[in-house]
């Protein structure tokens, strides 16, 4: 049962253990909560996740990462023996135990979608995890994170950016960039971004940037010769 606690990399509850395979968790629980591995808590609100932007989140944010759900959860006491618990788990078995993790939490709609990624791509679904971080940087460039922007969407790229999702996420890191004081990676951001242009409004849009891209960098050049 740790073993796969340790997996899911947040607080938990009993249904969680059986869709990963746990049957009947609930008296182990009970025994583990009194031998001080666990400890039972209230879920707190729903509330967004910065864990998935590292590439290998570490256990102590995992272990106090809030679920967003309503119902009693599970949560370790101690983060080192929820480091030790997961590497426990053989390479082939924590691969099969994150892919059931990813399908389990992808009905809980407060799981934030890096969250879900990061699953995916432990668990050897590299085209589902690069979509949900491509779909993470998103979300990141609608509440302005452009720090979460460029890392989520720097992952998608390194497993392949899915090509519906190409040109938002070139706009989103150029826009990202912008704010980050990264004008060179910008006007490269935008010129992918024109590349993967699917109509005539997302070209419009594009060249309207760059354009506005240029005059700023050629007004600044301006200046610094005065």
């Amino acid at each position: 049962l740790c073993k796969v606690a340790a997996v899911l990399g947040r607080p938990f509850d009993a249904s969680a253990l059986v869709a990963l395979g746990i049957e009947e968790p609930e008296r182990l629980l009970a025994s583990l909560v009194k031998r001080g591995v666990f400890v039972i808590r209230r879920a707190p609100e729903p509330r967004s996740s910065t864990d998935a932007r590292n590439e290998i989140p570490s256990a102590v944010a995992r272990a106090l990462e809030g679920s967003g759900r309503s119902e009693r959860e599970h949560q370790w006491k101690s983060a080192l023996m929820a480091d030790v618990a997961y590497a426990m788990n053989a390479p082939s078995r924590r691969g099969e135990l994150h892919r059931r993790a990813a399908t389990h939490l992808a009905s809980d709609p407060s799981v934030p979608p890096e969250e879900l990624a990061r699953h995916h791509e432990v668990g050897g679904a590299v085209e589902e995890a690069s979509a949900l971080y491509a779909k993470g940087a998103l979300a990141a460039a609608r509440r302005a994170d452009s720090v979460s922007v460029r890392d989520l969407s720097e992952r998608a790229l390194a497993l392949g950016l899915p090509a519906h999702l190409a040109f938002d996420v070139h706009m989103a890191r150029a826009d990202a960039l912008s704010f980050l004081g990264r004008r060179d990676e910008q006007a490269r951001e935008l010129d992918q971004a024109l590349a993967h242009a699917r109509n005539d409004t997302d070209r419009a849009r594009a060249l309207t940037e760059r354009t506005a891209h240029a005059a700023t960098v050629s007004a600044a050049d301006e200046g610094s010769r005065l």
